[in-house]
Parts: structure tokens; sequence; C-alpha cells
């Protein structure tokens, strides 16, 4: 992981330098950031223009999320500390209408006694822009976010709470592995007012095919490509929702409400060692709704899983659904240093047709946007109960965090 990284540095290093000596080709800050106590935000990577290409620039960026907890189950506190993301990002813009990504991540590194864990690559993919002259028709090709959840499309450096809720988790594996597997996409926004995406893909692996216990499934045999799309209106004039984001610093308005519906047909899966092999057929139904008001957020979202599978390991494969839902929001407070109160909230069944799959969570804490995204801290606690069949256990964790991202 160390050699990766290093070498990846080095490249950057090499191209700043021969950079150097061109007239103004790096941008950091960002232009719209208020002032926070410890100055404007930056970008999202550091811009750097390349002089004889007007069209051409690259993005070289890094984030780094630690983490510091103490957790309390079974009548003992176990103190851990991790990175939660360590990850360097790399973007081009290679003409006006063409950009490519990628990002190389080692997430959760040193959590529990897991280790440093493994480099790799998360998000790799290219977007063609504004087909046939129209600026709401874009397309984006491999590994790139399928829209499943707000929560999961805005980046992990712009959450309110960086541990996502728990069934929006779930609901990022349940269409595709991490909502990234290669796919292709149609894309656009009309003025703020509808934003669009239509996706087809890779399905799910048998990793991350889970039951409603959380356990993964021996072996897939086939499946269908996966499909779907999300539509997002902002039905009140001028409260269009610009970016997808959670963190809007007291700053500005919008009201938007949307759905997304993704399927996976023809799963022939293994559940376990000497099982007949089974089909099921899966669906993602996603409602959202998000509000900003000047320094109050809310978001919430509502999921439903049709095609879960109660347990693999019992004799009888027995299909049924799931759903839940979770809200959230903060109150920032930009008169005083940039304090913003948060709070999570989600009730969740893992598998309706029987009892012992509820889930709840409760979280809640207070943010420091010392440089906004860039440079922030923050102290959260969090209280989970897990029903006997998907955990049996109530579990407490109190947790310091902090972010570096430009």
């Amino acid at each position: 992981m160390l050699k990766v990284f290093a070498k990846i540095f080095l490249l950057m290093l090499v191209l700043c330098l021969r950079l150097r000596g061109s007239e103004n080709p790096f941008t950091i800050l960002d232009e719209k950031s208020p002032n926070f106590p410890m100055g404007q935000q930056t970008r999202r990577g550091l811009l750097i223009k390349v002089p004889d290409h007007p069209d051409m620039s690259i993005s070289l960026g890094a984030r780094l999320q630690g983490s510091v907890e103490a957790k309390e189950g079974a009548g003992a506190w176990v103190g851990d500390f991790y990175a939660r993301r360590i990850r360097l990002e790399f973007g081009a813009n290679l003409s006006r209408q063409i950009f490519y990504y990628m990002d190389f991540r080692n997430d959760q590194a040193n959590k529990d006694e897991t280790g440093e864990g493994n480099t790799v690559i998360g998000n790799t993919y290219f977007q063609v822009k504004e087909l046939f002259g129209l600026p709401y028709l874009n397309f984006q090709g491999f590994r790139g976010k399928i829209d499943v959840s707000r929560i999961t499309t805005a980046s992990s450096g712009q959450q309110l709470y960086y541990d996502r809720p728990l069934i929006a988790l779930s609901a990022q594996q349940y269409a595709m592995p991490n909502r990234r597997a290669p796919n292709f996409q149609l894309f656009g926004s009309y003025e703020g007012k509808i934003r669009y995406q239509v996706a087809v893909g890779d399905g799910v692996t048998s990793s991350s095919f889970f039951d409603a216990r959380g356990v993964a499934a021996i072996s897939i045999t086939r499946q269908d490509p996966m499909f779907g799309g999300k539509i997002v209106l902002s039905p009140i004039p001028g409260w269009e929702e610009k970016d997808r984001t959670m963190t809007y610093f007291g700053r500005g308005h919008h009201a938007a409400i949307g759905v997304g519906y993704f399927r996976n047909n023809a799963i022939l899966f293994t559940p376990k060692t000497g099982a007949d092999v089974t089909r099921t057929d899966r669906s993602l139904l996603n409602i959202e709704s998000s509000f900003a008001w000047g320094p109050l957020f809310l978001c919430a979202e509502y999921f439903k899983f049709n095609g879960m599978i109660e347990n693999y390991n019992a004799s009888t494969v027995n299909p049924g659904s799931s759903d839940g839902w979770y809200v959230t929001g903060e109150y920032v407070l930009p008169d005083f240093y940039y304090l913003a109160p948060f709070f999570k909230y989600e009730r969740w069944d893992r598998f309706r047709e029987a009892a012992g799959y509820f889930v709840e969570s409760y979280a809640a804490g207070a943010n420091l946007y010392l440089m906004g995204n860039s440079f922030r801290a923050g102290l959260v606690g969090q209280r989970d109960h897990l029903e006997a069949n998907v955990g049996g256990r109530t579990e407490t964790v109190v947790k310091m965090i902090s972010q570096v991202h430009f």
C-alpha cells in the first residue's frame, strides 16, 4: 500500500514542478465558500490548468477521515483508533466534453484488528458531456455510482456523519456491489428542476449477495444485467437543488423529492454448501426527500427490498421482503465557529415475513467546520438495537471524528 501511495505522490510532485513556470496554473480555493474559522474551503482537488490546451485541466486530491471510538456491548467498553477513509483522487478534463476520474483507496484501515487492509481502485469512469449538443444529456461509463439513494450518492467527504445509515449501506449492495460495479449511464439535469439517471450494468457478486441476516451466498451461477434509474424533482421555483451534498454550511435553500427503482432478474445462486441452485428476482425501491433553508437541513429516505432471502443456511430457502427508512439533519451556527449539531434516526425491518429482524439506530452529535469539509472535526454518540436474528444485541459507541480533504 505504502509503495503505491508513494509512487502516486511522486508523480503528482513531478507534474507540479513541470508546470511551475506556467502562468497561474494552479487553483485550489472554492470561490463560493464562506470564510470559516480557519479560512475558505478548498475545491475537491487541486486544479492544474494545462497552458497549451485551454479546455484541459487536471485535478489531484486526497481524503483522510480519522476515527477514535469507544464501543460498549455485552457490559464492556472497547477502544479503537482507525482511518475510515484514506484516498487519493485523480481527475482530468481531456476536452470541453470528456472527463475522466479514478481514485485509489484503503478504507477502514486498522479498524478493530484488521490491520492496514488493501489498496484498491474505487471509482474509475469517463464522462461525455452534452451529447448531441444537449446540456441535459450526458453519458458515463464503467465504475461510477448508481443513484440508489441520496445519502450514498453524496460523497463521504460531504456527510453530516461519516457512518451512513445501516439500511442505506445495505441498499448500495442490493443491486450491484458498492453501487459501482461496471455500468453505463445516461444522466443530466434540466435547470436544476429535474435530475435523472438511467443505468444498466453488472449485477451482484456472491460476496455481496447477502440474506436478511447479513450472510453471503456460496456462489452465483448467472444473472441478468442490472437496470434501473432515478428521477429527482425540485418543484418549488427558486428552490432547485444544485448539488448532491449533505453539507450546506447554513447557506441557501432547496426542496427536492425523488424516486428510484433498480432491478436484477434471474439470479441463480447456491445458498450454502450442498444446496440446490435457487433463483430469485431482486428489486430495490428508493424514495427520497430533502430540504434546506438557511441553517436547517433535513433529509429522509424510504427503501423497499423485494426478493430478500431470509436465511441461506435454512433447510428451505424462504424469499420475502425488507423495508425501512431513516431521517437525518443538522442546524449550522455560522456565528459560533460553524458549530453544527446533527442527528440521525433509522428503523429497518430486515425481513418482514418473520419476527426477530428489526433494527433501530439513534445517533446525535456536532461537527465543527473549521475550514468547511476541507478540515473539520466532530463528536458523535450512536446506539443500535438489533433483534435476535440480526445480531441480538444493543450497542453504544462514542466517536471523535475528523477529516482533511482537498
